[in-house]
Protein backbone atom coordinates (compact mmCIF):
# COMPACT_ATOMS: atom_id res chain seq x y z
CA UNK A 1 0.00 0.00 0.00
CA UNK A 2 1.17 3.25 -0.49
CA UNK A 3 1.85 6.03 1.66
CA UNK A 4 -1.27 8.09 0.08
CA UNK A 5 -2.94 5.09 0.91
CA UNK A 6 -2.27 4.52 4.15
CA UNK A 7 -2.76 8.30 5.02
CA UNK A 8 -5.94 7.47 3.91
CA UNK A 9 -6.89 4.69 5.77
CA UNK A 10 -9.80 5.47 8.62
CA UNK A 11 -12.06 3.22 10.61
CA UNK A 12 -15.14 4.00 11.26
CA UNK A 13 -17.69 2.82 13.96
CA UNK A 14 -21.07 3.44 13.84
CA UNK A 15 -22.35 2.70 17.11
CA UNK A 16 -26.17 1.95 17.53
CA UNK A 17 -28.12 0.51 20.64
CA UNK A 18 -31.72 -0.95 20.91
CA UNK A 19 -33.68 -0.94 23.49
CA UNK A 20 -31.46 -1.85 26.87
CA UNK A 21 -28.98 -3.34 23.91
CA UNK A 22 -25.63 -1.29 22.57
CA UNK A 23 -25.65 -2.12 19.19
CA UNK A 24 -21.94 -0.86 17.12
CA UNK A 25 -21.67 -0.72 13.19
CA UNK A 26 -17.70 -0.88 12.62
CA UNK A 27 -16.62 0.22 9.30
CA UNK A 28 -13.05 0.81 7.78
CA UNK A 29 -12.09 3.91 5.19
CA UNK A 30 -9.51 6.28 4.61
CA UNK A 31 -8.44 9.72 6.03
CA UNK A 32 -5.52 11.49 7.22
CA UNK A 33 -6.14 12.36 10.75
CA UNK A 34 -4.57 10.02 13.25
CA UNK A 35 -1.19 11.06 14.79
CA UNK A 36 1.89 8.83 16.18
CA UNK A 37 1.44 7.83 19.61
CA UNK A 38 2.82 4.84 21.66
CA UNK A 39 -0.58 3.64 22.50
CA UNK A 40 -1.15 1.50 18.98
CA UNK A 41 -0.44 -2.33 19.49
CA UNK A 42 1.11 -2.96 16.24
CA UNK A 43 2.35 -0.02 14.58
CA UNK A 44 2.59 3.84 13.93
CA UNK A 45 2.06 6.36 10.55
CA UNK A 46 4.35 9.06 11.55
CA UNK A 47 3.52 12.62 10.88
CA UNK A 48 -0.46 12.21 11.35
CA UNK A 49 -2.04 14.16 13.63
CA UNK A 50 -4.68 12.93 16.50
CA UNK A 51 -7.62 14.00 18.93
CA UNK A 52 -9.55 11.94 21.16
CA UNK A 53 -12.59 13.29 19.09
CA UNK A 54 -12.99 14.77 15.91
CA UNK A 55 -15.98 17.26 14.76
CA UNK A 56 -18.05 14.86 12.26
CA UNK A 57 -19.22 18.05 10.58
CA UNK A 58 -15.30 17.71 8.58
CA UNK A 59 -16.83 14.57 7.07
CA UNK A 60 -19.32 15.22 4.72
CA UNK A 61 -20.92 11.48 4.97
CA UNK A 62 -22.13 11.94 8.08
CA UNK A 63 -25.09 14.53 7.33
CA UNK A 64 -25.86 11.26 4.97
CA UNK A 65 -26.28 9.19 7.73
CA UNK A 66 -28.04 11.02 10.22
CA UNK A 67 -30.61 11.96 7.58
CA UNK A 68 -31.16 8.12 7.19
CA UNK A 69 -31.64 7.27 10.94
CA UNK A 70 -34.80 5.52 10.60
CA UNK A 71 -34.53 3.93 7.54
CA UNK A 72 -30.95 2.46 9.28
CA UNK A 73 -32.65 1.40 12.33
CA UNK A 74 -35.87 -0.20 10.31
CA UNK A 75 -32.94 -2.00 8.47
CA UNK A 76 -31.52 -3.25 11.19
CA UNK A 77 -34.35 -4.57 13.15
CA UNK A 78 -34.77 -6.34 9.90
CA UNK A 79 -31.77 -8.06 9.32
CA UNK A 80 -31.43 -9.18 13.62
CA UNK A 81 -35.20 -10.68 13.11
CA UNK A 82 -33.52 -12.82 10.21
CA UNK A 83 -29.97 -13.60 11.30
CA UNK A 84 -31.21 -13.96 15.02
CA UNK A 85 -27.73 -14.79 16.11
CA UNK A 86 -24.13 -13.31 16.04
CA UNK A 87 -21.90 -14.30 12.66
CA UNK A 88 -19.14 -13.54 14.65
CA UNK A 89 -17.31 -15.27 17.17
CA UNK A 90 -16.56 -12.89 19.51
CA UNK A 91 -16.04 -15.18 22.51
CA UNK A 92 -13.12 -16.96 20.96
CA UNK A 93 -9.20 -15.58 20.03
CA UNK A 94 -7.21 -12.76 21.61
CA UNK A 95 -8.65 -10.13 19.37
CA UNK A 96 -12.17 -10.00 20.88
CA UNK A 97 -11.15 -10.83 24.75
CA UNK A 98 -11.85 -7.36 25.74
CA UNK A 99 -15.97 -8.03 26.61
CA UNK A 100 -17.40 -9.19 29.45
CA UNK A 101 -20.69 -10.35 28.65
CA UNK A 102 -22.48 -11.14 25.75
CA UNK A 103 -21.13 -9.19 22.82
CA UNK A 104 -22.91 -10.21 19.62
CA UNK A 105 -22.06 -8.85 15.61
CA UNK A 106 -24.60 -8.54 12.98
CA UNK A 107 -21.42 -7.60 10.16
CA UNK A 108 -21.39 -6.64 6.82
CA UNK A 109 -17.55 -6.03 6.13
CA UNK A 110 -15.28 -8.20 8.70
CA UNK A 111 -11.48 -8.15 8.49
CA UNK A 112 -11.44 -6.73 4.82
CA UNK A 113 -14.12 -9.25 3.59
CA UNK A 114 -18.12 -9.82 3.04
CA UNK A 115 -19.09 -13.32 3.99
CA UNK A 116 -22.31 -12.39 4.41
CA UNK A 117 -22.37 -9.30 2.18
CA UNK A 118 -25.62 -10.85 0.33
CA UNK A 119 -27.94 -10.96 3.41
CA UNK A 120 -26.46 -7.69 4.42
CA UNK A 121 -27.45 -5.97 1.15
CA UNK A 122 -30.61 -7.59 0.98
CA UNK A 123 -31.95 -6.64 4.58
CA UNK A 124 -29.98 -3.27 4.63
CA UNK A 125 -29.88 -1.62 0.62
CA UNK A 126 -29.89 1.42 2.30
CA UNK A 127 -27.21 1.27 4.80
CA UNK A 128 -25.21 -0.85 2.46
CA UNK A 129 -25.39 2.09 -0.25
CA UNK A 130 -25.03 4.85 2.26
CA UNK A 131 -21.60 2.86 3.62
CA UNK A 132 -20.42 2.14 0.22
CA UNK A 133 -20.56 5.79 -0.63
CA UNK A 134 -18.31 6.92 1.73
CA UNK A 135 -15.21 8.34 -0.08
CA UNK A 136 -12.20 5.89 0.34
CA UNK A 137 -14.47 3.03 1.51
CA UNK A 138 -12.04 -0.09 2.00
CA UNK A 139 -13.09 -3.87 2.03
CA UNK A 140 -9.51 -4.95 1.29
CA UNK A 141 -7.35 -4.23 3.81
CA UNK A 142 -7.13 -6.34 7.34
CA UNK A 143 -8.05 -3.55 9.26
CA UNK A 144 -11.82 -2.92 7.77
CA UNK A 145 -15.14 -3.65 10.01
CA UNK A 146 -18.77 -2.32 9.50
CA UNK A 147 -21.20 -4.34 11.78
CA UNK A 148 -24.15 -3.99 13.76
CA UNK A 149 -22.87 -4.72 17.27
CA UNK A 150 -25.23 -5.20 20.19
CA UNK A 151 -23.61 -5.38 23.54
CA UNK A 152 -26.19 -7.14 25.57
CA UNK A 153 -27.21 -5.59 29.37
CA UNK A 154 -24.63 -6.12 32.20
CA UNK A 155 -21.78 -6.45 29.49
CA UNK A 156 -18.96 -3.99 29.32
CA UNK A 157 -16.21 -3.62 26.88
CA UNK A 158 -12.52 -2.96 28.64
CA UNK A 159 -10.12 -0.26 27.91
CA UNK A 160 -8.27 -0.95 24.86
CA UNK A 161 -6.74 0.65 22.04
CA UNK A 162 -6.52 -0.04 18.17
CA UNK A 163 -3.43 -1.88 16.22
CA UNK A 164 -2.17 1.28 13.98
CA UNK A 165 -2.76 4.81 14.02
CA UNK A 166 -4.01 5.31 10.63
CA UNK A 167 -7.92 5.08 10.87
CA UNK A 168 -10.80 6.54 12.75
CA UNK A 169 -14.03 5.27 14.23
CA UNK A 170 -17.39 6.53 13.82
CA UNK A 171 -20.30 5.67 15.86
CA UNK A 172 -23.58 6.17 15.25
CA UNK A 173 -26.44 5.38 17.94
CA UNK A 174 -29.93 4.25 16.95
CA UNK A 175 -31.58 3.63 20.20
CA UNK A 176 -29.88 4.52 23.63
CA UNK A 177 -30.80 3.56 26.70
CA UNK A 178 -30.10 6.01 29.70
CA UNK A 179 -26.13 6.67 30.50
CA UNK A 180 -24.56 4.83 27.66
CA UNK A 181 -21.34 6.50 26.07
CA UNK A 182 -17.66 6.25 25.59
CA UNK A 183 -14.40 7.41 26.93
CA UNK A 184 -11.51 8.28 24.77
CA UNK A 185 -8.53 8.99 26.68
CA UNK A 186 -9.56 11.64 29.20
CA UNK A 187 -12.65 12.80 27.42
CA UNK A 188 -16.32 11.31 27.75
CA UNK A 189 -18.94 11.40 24.78
CA UNK A 190 -22.98 10.57 25.56
CA UNK A 191 -24.18 8.77 22.79
CA UNK A 192 -27.16 10.22 21.39
CA UNK A 193 -29.73 9.29 19.00
CA UNK A 194 -29.01 9.85 15.14
CA UNK A 195 -26.10 11.82 16.06
CA UNK A 196 -22.31 10.42 14.98
CA UNK A 197 -19.21 10.50 16.81
CA UNK A 198 -16.03 10.12 15.32
CA UNK A 199 -13.35 9.02 17.42
CA UNK A 200 -9.50 8.28 17.56
CA UNK A 201 -8.82 4.66 18.09
CA UNK A 202 -5.07 5.63 18.73
CA UNK A 203 -6.05 6.22 22.41
CA UNK A 204 -7.27 4.32 25.14
CA UNK A 205 -10.81 3.33 24.35
CA UNK A 206 -13.69 1.90 26.70
CA UNK A 207 -17.35 2.16 27.05
CA UNK A 208 -18.91 4.39 29.37
CA UNK A 209 -21.64 3.85 31.75
CA UNK A 210 -23.30 5.25 34.98
CA UNK A 211 -21.21 3.41 36.99
CA UNK A 212 -18.12 4.15 34.64
CA UNK A 213 -18.76 7.56 35.02
CA UNK A 214 -18.58 7.31 38.39
CA UNK A 215 -15.03 6.16 38.26
CA UNK A 216 -14.14 8.34 35.83
CA UNK A 217 -14.80 11.52 38.02
CA UNK A 218 -12.66 10.00 40.88
CA UNK A 219 -10.12 9.83 38.32
CA UNK A 220 -10.57 13.47 36.87
CA UNK A 221 -12.47 15.59 39.36
CA UNK A 222 -15.74 16.20 37.20
CA UNK A 223 -17.82 15.48 39.60
CA UNK A 224 -21.53 15.27 39.20
CA UNK A 225 -23.79 17.36 40.98
CA UNK A 226 -20.57 18.72 43.07
CA UNK A 227 -22.22 22.22 43.82
CA UNK A 228 -24.59 19.94 46.02
CA UNK A 229 -22.11 19.45 48.36
CA UNK A 230 -20.07 22.27 47.42
CA UNK A 231 -21.85 25.32 47.25
CA UNK A 232 -21.28 27.62 44.63
CA UNK A 233 -21.61 30.42 47.17
CA UNK A 234 -18.66 29.26 49.23
CA UNK A 235 -16.32 30.39 46.27
CA UNK A 236 -18.61 33.60 45.43
CA UNK A 237 -18.54 34.73 49.18
CA UNK A 238 -14.50 35.75 48.64
CA UNK A 239 -15.16 38.56 45.42
CA UNK A 240 -15.37 41.47 48.10
CA UNK A 241 -16.77 44.55 47.37
CA UNK A 242 -13.28 45.91 46.73
CA UNK A 243 -12.62 43.52 44.14
CA UNK A 244 -15.72 43.53 42.37
CA UNK A 245 -15.58 47.24 42.19
CA UNK A 246 -11.91 47.11 41.34
CA UNK A 247 -12.79 44.47 38.40
CA UNK A 248 -15.95 46.02 37.23
CA UNK A 249 -13.49 49.21 36.40
CA UNK A 250 -11.20 46.70 34.96
CA UNK A 251 -13.49 45.79 32.81
CA UNK A 252 -15.20 49.21 31.83
CA UNK A 253 -11.82 50.43 30.70
CA UNK A 254 -11.33 47.59 28.14
CA UNK A 255 -12.83 48.26 24.83
CA UNK A 256 -16.18 48.92 24.30
CA UNK A 257 -16.06 48.61 27.95
CA UNK A 258 -16.32 45.17 27.51
CA UNK A 259 -14.40 42.40 29.91
CA UNK A 260 -13.55 38.88 29.36
CA UNK A 261 -13.79 35.86 32.16
CA UNK A 262 -12.95 32.18 31.27
CA UNK A 263 -13.89 29.87 34.30
CA UNK A 264 -11.57 26.47 33.89
CA UNK A 265 -13.44 23.33 34.58
CA UNK A 266 -16.81 24.41 34.95
CA UNK A 267 -18.34 21.97 35.82
CA UNK A 268 -22.34 22.45 35.26
CA UNK A 269 -21.93 25.77 35.60
CA UNK A 270 -23.80 26.77 38.74
CA UNK A 271 -20.57 28.61 39.80
CA UNK A 272 -19.93 30.02 36.43
CA UNK A 273 -23.52 31.62 36.38
CA UNK A 274 -22.25 33.12 40.08
CA UNK A 275 -19.60 34.90 38.95
CA UNK A 276 -21.16 36.81 36.41
CA UNK A 277 -24.14 37.51 38.22
CA UNK A 278 -21.57 38.84 41.17
CA UNK A 279 -19.17 41.00 38.02
CA UNK A 280 -22.53 42.41 36.90
CA UNK A 281 -24.57 43.38 40.12
CA UNK A 282 -27.46 40.52 38.92
CA UNK A 283 -29.43 38.51 41.54
CA UNK A 284 -27.44 35.41 42.08
CA UNK A 285 -28.52 32.51 40.25
CA UNK A 286 -27.57 29.99 43.18
CA UNK A 287 -30.82 28.83 44.57
CA UNK A 288 -31.92 30.29 48.28
CA UNK A 289 -31.03 27.89 50.15
CA UNK A 290 -27.61 27.38 48.63
CA UNK A 291 -26.54 30.17 50.15
CA UNK A 292 -24.87 29.73 53.96
CA UNK A 293 -24.09 32.70 56.08
CA UNK A 294 -21.48 30.92 57.70
CA UNK A 295 -17.28 30.46 57.86
CA UNK A 296 -15.59 27.73 60.10
CA UNK A 297 -14.45 30.80 61.75
CA UNK A 298 -18.34 30.29 63.18
CA UNK A 299 -17.55 28.22 65.80
CA UNK A 300 -14.71 29.76 67.59
CA UNK A 301 -16.57 33.11 67.20
CA UNK A 302 -20.69 31.16 68.75
CA UNK A 303 -17.61 29.48 71.42
CA UNK A 304 -16.83 33.47 72.34
CA UNK A 305 -20.33 34.43 72.39
CA UNK A 306 -20.90 31.78 75.11
CA UNK A 307 -18.08 32.29 76.86
CA UNK A 308 -19.20 35.57 79.26
CA UNK A 309 -22.31 33.78 80.01
CA UNK A 310 -20.43 30.39 81.27
CA UNK A 311 -21.95 28.29 78.30
CA UNK A 312 -21.05 25.85 75.98
CA UNK A 313 -22.87 24.74 72.71
CA UNK A 314 -23.72 21.14 72.07
CA UNK A 315 -23.43 19.55 68.87
CA UNK A 316 -25.31 16.34 68.29
CA UNK A 317 -24.66 14.31 64.49
CA UNK A 318 -28.48 13.87 63.17
CA UNK A 319 -27.92 12.51 59.77
CA UNK A 320 -24.86 10.60 58.54
CA UNK A 321 -25.57 10.07 55.09
CA UNK A 322 -24.38 10.55 51.03
CA UNK A 323 -21.80 8.43 49.10
CA UNK A 324 -18.22 6.82 49.56
CA UNK A 325 -17.24 10.50 47.47
CA UNK A 326 -20.25 12.78 48.69
CA UNK A 327 -21.05 12.13 52.41
CA UNK A 328 -23.66 14.29 53.83
CA UNK A 329 -23.95 14.84 57.21
CA UNK A 330 -26.61 17.11 59.27
CA UNK A 331 -25.75 18.49 62.86
CA UNK A 332 -28.18 19.92 65.27
CA UNK A 333 -26.33 22.64 68.37
CA UNK A 334 -28.12 23.22 71.85
CA UNK A 335 -27.33 26.42 73.78
CA UNK A 336 -28.55 24.99 77.24
CA UNK A 337 -30.34 22.32 75.95
CA UNK A 338 -32.31 24.37 74.05
CA UNK A 339 -32.06 23.96 70.21
CA UNK A 340 -30.50 26.57 68.32
CA UNK A 341 -29.82 25.99 65.35
CA UNK A 342 -29.16 23.09 62.46
CA UNK A 343 -26.29 22.70 59.97
CA UNK A 344 -25.54 20.32 57.12
CA UNK A 345 -22.39 19.96 54.72
CA UNK A 346 -19.63 17.67 53.58
CA UNK A 347 -17.90 17.21 56.43
CA UNK A 348 -18.89 16.95 60.52
CA UNK A 349 -16.63 20.57 60.68
CA UNK A 350 -18.64 22.25 57.62
CA UNK A 351 -22.04 21.04 59.23
CA UNK A 352 -20.75 22.52 63.12
CA UNK A 353 -19.98 25.65 61.25
CA UNK A 354 -23.23 26.36 59.80
CA UNK A 355 -25.11 25.44 63.03
CA UNK A 356 -22.88 27.49 64.64
CA UNK A 357 -23.45 30.59 62.27
CA UNK A 358 -27.80 30.15 62.14
CA UNK A 359 -27.34 29.74 66.72
CA UNK A 360 -25.71 32.98 66.71
CA UNK A 361 -28.26 34.69 64.66
CA UNK A 362 -30.93 33.67 66.87
CA UNK A 363 -28.68 33.86 70.32
CA UNK A 364 -28.55 37.70 68.79
CA UNK A 365 -31.88 37.94 68.32
CA UNK A 366 -32.99 36.75 71.40
CA UNK A 367 -30.79 37.96 73.99
CA UNK A 368 -29.74 41.99 72.19
CA UNK A 369 -33.40 41.84 69.84
CA UNK A 370 -31.20 42.43 67.11
CA UNK A 371 -32.53 40.74 63.66
CA UNK A 372 -30.19 38.96 61.59
CA UNK A 373 -30.35 41.88 59.41
CA UNK A 374 -28.99 43.93 61.77
CA UNK A 375 -25.10 45.89 61.30
CA UNK A 376 -23.58 42.92 63.42
CA UNK A 377 -21.06 40.24 62.79
CA UNK A 378 -24.30 37.86 61.91
CA UNK A 379 -24.90 40.49 59.15
CA UNK A 380 -21.06 41.14 57.88
CA UNK A 381 -21.63 36.82 57.48
CA UNK A 382 -24.74 37.33 55.49
CA UNK A 383 -22.98 40.30 53.58
CA UNK A 384 -20.04 37.70 52.80
CA UNK A 385 -22.10 35.15 51.85
CA UNK A 386 -24.05 37.01 49.37
CA UNK A 387 -21.30 38.91 47.55
CA UNK A 388 -24.09 40.26 44.59
CA UNK A 389 -25.84 42.42 47.32
CA UNK A 390 -23.08 45.08 48.25
CA UNK A 391 -21.27 47.64 45.60
CA UNK A 392 -24.35 48.31 44.23
CA UNK A 393 -23.16 52.01 43.73
CA UNK A 394 -21.00 51.41 40.49
CA UNK A 395 -23.65 51.91 38.21
CA UNK A 396 -21.22 52.02 34.79
CA UNK A 397 -22.27 50.42 32.40
CA UNK A 398 -20.25 47.70 30.76
CA UNK A 399 -20.57 44.38 29.07
CA UNK A 400 -19.33 40.85 30.36
CA UNK A 401 -18.44 37.96 28.45
CA UNK A 402 -18.24 34.39 30.50
CA UNK A 403 -17.08 30.94 28.55
CA UNK A 404 -17.10 28.12 30.78
CA UNK A 405 -15.29 24.91 29.78
CA UNK A 406 -15.02 21.40 31.25
CA UNK A 407 -13.43 18.39 29.80
CA UNK A 408 -17.16 16.52 30.86
CA UNK A 409 -19.38 17.20 28.05
CA UNK A 410 -22.51 15.47 30.18
CA UNK A 411 -21.47 18.59 32.40
CA UNK A 412 -21.83 21.13 29.65
CA UNK A 413 -24.92 19.71 28.71
CA UNK A 414 -26.80 20.67 31.71
CA UNK A 415 -25.42 23.78 31.70
CA UNK A 416 -26.77 24.53 28.34
CA UNK A 417 -29.49 23.17 29.24
CA UNK A 418 -30.01 25.06 32.15
CA UNK A 419 -29.13 28.98 30.77
CA UNK A 420 -29.92 27.94 26.99
CA UNK A 421 -29.15 31.10 24.43
CA UNK A 422 -27.73 33.40 27.48
CA UNK A 423 -26.45 36.51 25.73
CA UNK A 424 -23.24 36.57 27.38
CA UNK A 425 -22.60 33.27 29.22
CA UNK A 426 -21.65 30.53 27.02
CA UNK A 427 -20.36 27.11 27.46
CA UNK A 428 -18.19 24.23 25.55
CA UNK A 429 -16.54 21.04 26.08
CA UNK A 430 -12.78 21.36 25.87
CA UNK A 431 -9.28 20.05 27.65
CA UNK A 432 -6.99 23.08 27.95
CA UNK A 433 -4.13 20.95 27.99
CA UNK A 434 -4.84 20.03 24.45
CA UNK A 435 -3.35 23.06 22.75
CA UNK A 436 -5.95 23.09 19.76
CA UNK A 437 -8.92 22.96 22.17
CA UNK A 438 -6.83 26.16 24.17
CA UNK A 439 -7.01 28.24 21.40
CA UNK A 440 -9.97 27.81 20.54
CA UNK A 441 -11.23 28.92 23.61
CA UNK A 442 -9.54 31.78 22.92
CA UNK A 443 -11.60 32.59 19.98
CA UNK A 444 -13.78 35.15 21.35
CA UNK A 445 -10.84 37.55 22.79
CA UNK A 446 -11.03 38.62 19.20
CA UNK A 447 -7.99 40.84 18.74
CA UNK A 448 -7.08 41.19 22.77
CA UNK A 449 -4.29 38.95 23.69
CA UNK A 450 -5.59 37.50 26.80
CA UNK A 451 -8.67 37.44 29.42
CA UNK A 452 -9.02 39.62 32.00
CA UNK A 453 -9.75 37.20 34.28
CA UNK A 454 -9.03 33.24 34.29
CA UNK A 455 -10.80 31.49 37.08
CA UNK A 456 -9.55 28.14 38.41
CA UNK A 457 -11.47 26.36 41.16
CA UNK A 458 -10.31 23.11 42.43
CA UNK A 459 -8.31 21.76 38.93
CA UNK A 460 -4.55 22.03 39.53
CA UNK A 461 -4.66 18.47 41.54
CA UNK A 462 -6.77 16.62 39.00
CA UNK A 463 -4.26 17.94 36.46
CA UNK A 464 -1.51 17.48 38.44
CA UNK A 465 -3.01 13.71 38.90
CA UNK A 466 -3.87 12.75 35.39
CA UNK A 467 -0.10 14.65 33.49
CA UNK A 468 2.06 14.69 36.11
CA UNK A 469 4.61 17.72 36.84
CA UNK A 470 5.51 18.52 33.41
CA UNK A 471 1.95 18.79 33.05
CA UNK A 472 1.33 21.19 35.89
CA UNK A 473 3.88 23.15 34.75
CA UNK A 474 2.18 23.98 31.25
CA UNK A 475 -1.14 24.30 32.76
CA UNK A 476 0.47 26.90 34.88
CA UNK A 477 2.00 28.74 31.88
CA UNK A 478 -1.40 27.81 30.13
CA UNK A 479 -3.58 29.98 32.46
CA UNK A 480 -1.21 32.36 33.01
CA UNK A 481 -0.41 33.35 29.20
CA UNK A 482 -4.28 33.60 28.71
CA UNK A 483 -5.20 35.74 31.99
CA UNK A 484 -4.76 39.34 32.95
CA UNK A 485 -5.71 38.80 35.94
CA UNK A 486 -6.00 34.53 37.61
CA UNK A 487 -8.46 33.68 40.51
CA UNK A 488 -7.08 29.95 41.38
CA UNK A 489 -7.66 27.79 44.45
CA UNK A 490 -5.12 24.90 44.34
CA UNK A 491 -5.66 21.34 46.02
CA UNK A 492 -3.05 20.94 48.67
CA UNK A 493 -1.24 17.70 49.85
CA UNK A 494 -3.77 16.32 51.99
CA UNK A 495 -6.19 16.73 48.96
CA UNK A 496 -4.02 14.05 47.34
CA UNK A 497 -4.04 11.65 49.80
CA UNK A 498 -7.68 11.93 50.07
CA UNK A 499 -8.24 11.30 46.50
CA UNK A 500 -5.70 8.26 46.35
CA UNK A 501 -7.31 6.77 49.44
CA UNK A 502 -11.37 7.06 47.59
CA UNK A 503 -9.04 5.21 44.49
CA UNK A 504 -7.69 2.45 46.23
CA UNK A 505 -11.08 1.99 48.43
CA UNK A 506 -13.20 1.47 45.31
CA UNK A 507 -10.50 -0.04 43.41
CA UNK A 508 -10.44 2.34 40.75
CA UNK A 509 -6.60 2.33 38.89
CA UNK A 510 -4.55 5.50 40.00
CA UNK A 511 -4.42 8.34 37.02
CA UNK A 512 -1.36 8.46 34.58
CA UNK A 513 0.39 10.94 36.86
CA UNK A 514 0.62 9.48 40.18
CA UNK A 515 3.50 7.40 40.21
CA UNK A 516 6.23 10.35 38.97
CA UNK A 517 5.02 13.05 41.20
CA UNK A 518 8.24 15.14 42.33
CA UNK A 519 6.32 18.11 43.68
CA UNK A 520 4.52 16.64 46.74
CA UNK A 521 3.27 17.56 50.01
CA UNK A 522 4.50 21.54 50.87
CA UNK A 523 6.07 21.22 47.91
CA UNK A 524 2.86 21.52 45.83
CA UNK A 525 1.65 24.46 46.24
CA UNK A 526 4.43 26.18 47.06
CA UNK A 527 5.52 25.12 43.66
CA UNK A 528 2.52 26.42 41.73
CA UNK A 529 3.03 29.88 43.80
CA UNK A 530 6.25 30.33 42.53
CA UNK A 531 5.43 29.77 38.82
CA UNK A 532 3.06 32.51 38.58
CA UNK A 533 4.82 34.55 40.45
CA UNK A 534 6.71 34.42 37.44
CA UNK A 535 4.01 36.21 35.37
CA UNK A 536 2.20 38.10 38.11
CA UNK A 537 3.92 40.26 40.08
CA UNK A 538 1.03 40.35 42.72
CA UNK A 539 -1.06 38.52 44.45
CA UNK A 540 -3.67 38.71 47.00
CA UNK A 541 -5.52 35.87 49.72
CA UNK A 542 -8.96 36.47 48.75
CA UNK A 543 -9.77 33.80 51.72
CA UNK A 544 -9.76 30.13 53.11
CA UNK A 545 -13.05 28.02 51.80
CA UNK A 546 -14.85 25.93 54.47
CA UNK A 547 -12.93 22.75 53.15
CA UNK A 548 -9.60 24.59 54.07
CA UNK A 549 -8.62 25.41 50.56
CA UNK A 550 -6.61 29.16 50.27
CA UNK A 551 -8.19 31.19 47.18
CA UNK A 552 -5.85 33.66 45.79
CA UNK A 553 -5.77 36.52 43.32
CA UNK A 554 -3.12 37.02 40.93
CA UNK A 555 -2.97 40.03 39.20
CA UNK A 556 -0.04 41.77 36.62
CA UNK A 557 -0.58 44.59 37.28
CA UNK A 558 -2.79 45.80 40.46
CA UNK A 559 -6.56 46.45 40.29
CA UNK A 560 -7.09 49.93 42.14
CA UNK A 561 -8.34 50.06 45.08
CA UNK A 562 -7.28 45.98 46.17
CA UNK A 563 -4.31 45.65 48.80
CA UNK A 564 -2.23 43.20 47.53
CA UNK A 565 0.25 41.10 49.97
CA UNK A 566 4.18 42.45 50.30
CA UNK A 567 6.20 40.21 48.54
CA UNK A 568 10.23 40.08 47.80
CA UNK A 569 10.67 42.52 50.78
CA UNK A 570 8.38 45.04 49.34
CA UNK A 571 5.26 46.43 51.79
CA UNK A 572 2.08 45.95 51.63
CA UNK A 573 0.45 47.09 47.58
CA UNK A 574 -2.59 48.99 47.86
CA UNK A 575 -3.35 50.50 44.00
CA UNK A 576 -5.05 53.38 43.66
Amino acid sequence: MGTRAKAALLRSALCLTTGMYEVTILLTLMTPLAKPRPSPTLFMFPGLTSAPFHNPRDFDWTRALEANVDTIRTEYLALKAHQKTSDYDVQGGQEHSLHQGQWDWFSYVTKGKKPNGASFEEHCPTTAALLSSIPGFMTSVPFAYAFFSSLQPGSSIKAHSAPCNIRLRCHFPLFVPPGCGIRVADQTRSWKEGECLILDGNFTIMDSSVADHLALEHIYGNFHDYYDFNPESERLRFLSSDVRHALRQHFYSQPNAQGTLLDVGCNEGKLTMGLFDALTRHATSSSPHDASPFTTDSLSQLNDLLQPHQLRPEYITIADTGTAHRPQFVLHVYIYGVFFGQGSGVSKKVARAKAASVAMIHWRRIHHNISPTSPTKSSELVHAANPTSACNDDNTPMELKVLGIDIDNVLIDKAKSRWPNHPHVSFMTGDIMTPSEARAMSSMLTSRPRFDVVTCFSVTMWIHLNHGDAGLSTFLDTISNIAAHLIVEPQPWKCYRAAIARLKRMHIQSPFGLQALTFTHEHVTTFIDSKLSERFPFRKLMGKTNWSRHVWLYSRVPLPGVVYEARKGKSDVVSS
